[in-house]
């Protein structure tokens, strides 16, 4: 017999949810809580990519769990996908507690996070894609296995309300990019999977020579620019706050220089775009104008004198130049010019020209 029931109100909360995607989190919550649990996840797997959204108090495990690669490991939910019950299960179902325990995400990752046992299930989502709630956090087995009746309960309401969720979503990304196309803005949203989940014609055109798609993962064939994408993916700007956010690309030798812009989803930024990736804006220089001091300041979390030192190198100043240009040492300019490399993602004097002489004010939504 269920050992809790559960409250009405809930359910309101669950369909409330499912147009208004960012009440998710704090409804995933609740549903943990309703049978004593941390939280729920719920992820979105389609032919266009993977997303997710949880709890707020799994926020943390969940990024980590993202980041770690272990969402490509299937051994641990082959099992509930392979099954056709259209219910909940806990995961003693299918292995016992010592098989579970010696997993390599449940040894590694998540029994060391309190992510003792779970309890989860599959939905068929409206086209082709395939939705999956766990929820995570138990403190034994037992409980879990008692929490499938209770659970059971939600599950029509948690199924319809989660197919419409992932069309939301997918129609917010898509009403992103096609806005900014409107604005003249080349926009993009890419996925911590790597794929590609929504792209206006301007960004197509802009960056589609530098495109290639590899076993379902868009990757660009400039190693600078596949660098920044990667580390703007696995990288929040909390956990690394000189993570480079924009990056000068020249598509050929005539071609005039472009800044990618990329902007890690995170939060209610995740929700807007309908992914936990990043989202990639193009501008376009015109001509070859400096950006003033500020604006390196901006993009790149530049000090005033590392600003100062890289507006003055642009202009074709020597380090000596600007050794007396600024009154200081060429060992101080030296020294602040690594430290320009380090939030720019570049190494040499040459790369840094080019990036600077590329930037442009960003156009970006504010989320």
């Amino acid at each position: 017999m269920p050992f809790k029931l559960i409250e009405p109100q809930l359910v309101d909360r669950i369909y409330e949810a499912a147009v208004a995607t960012e009440l998710w989190p704090a409804v995933l919550e609740e549903i943990g809580q309703s049978v004593d649990a941390m939280g729920a996840v719920f992820i979105s797997i389609s032919p266009s990519g993977t997303d997710w959204i949880c709890a707020s108090r799994l926020e943390k495990h969940m990024s980590e769990y993202a980041a770690a690669g272990w969402a490509a490991d299937t051994e641990h939910t082959g099992p509930l996908f392979a099954d056709t019950h259209a219910g909940f299960r806990a995961e003693t179902a299918y292995r016992t507690i010592a098989e579970i325990e010696a997993l390599p995400v449940k040894r590694e990752f998540m029994i060391p996070r309190g992510l003792i046992a779970a309890a989860a299930s599959v939905f068929q989502g409206a086209s082709n894609d395939a939705l999956y709630m766990t929820v995570e956090g138990f403190c034994s087995h037992t409980l879990a296995e008692r929490a499938v009746p209770v659970l059971d309960q939600l599950r029509p309401h948690i199924g319809r309300a989660l197919s419409l969720s992932s069309k939301v979503r997918q129609a917010r990304t898509d009403a992103l990019v096609s806005g900014l196309e409107v604005a003249g803005v080349g926009a993009a949203v890419l996925g911590r999977d790597r794929k590609l989940r929504a792209a206006n014609e301007t960004f197509e055109r802009t960056l589609g020579a530098l495109m290639i798609e590899r076993v379902g993962a868009l990757l660009f064939t400039d190693a600078f620019v596949q660098a920044a994408v990667e580390a703007a993916l696995t990288c929040s700007a909390a956990e690394n706050p000189k993570t480079v956010a924009s990056v000068g690309v020249r598509i050929s030798e005539e071609a005039t220089p472009i800044v990618l812009h990329l902007v890690p989803l995170r939060g209610r930024a995740r929700d807007v775009c309908g992914s936990d990736g990043v989202l990639m804006l193009t501008a376009r220089a015109a001509n070859e104008m400096l950006p003033n001091a500020d604006l390196l300041r901006l993009l790149f979390d530049l000090t005033p004198a590392e600003a100062r030192i890289a507006r003055l190198l642009a202009e074709g100043m020597t380090i000596a130049q600007v050794s007396r240009a600024t009154r200081t040492s060429q060992m101080t300019v030296r020294t602040q010019l690594r430290s320009v490399f380090l939030k720019t993602g570049t190494r040499r004097q040459v790369d840094l020209v080019r990036l600077l002489i590329s930037t442009r004010t960003p156009v970006c939504p504010v989320f």
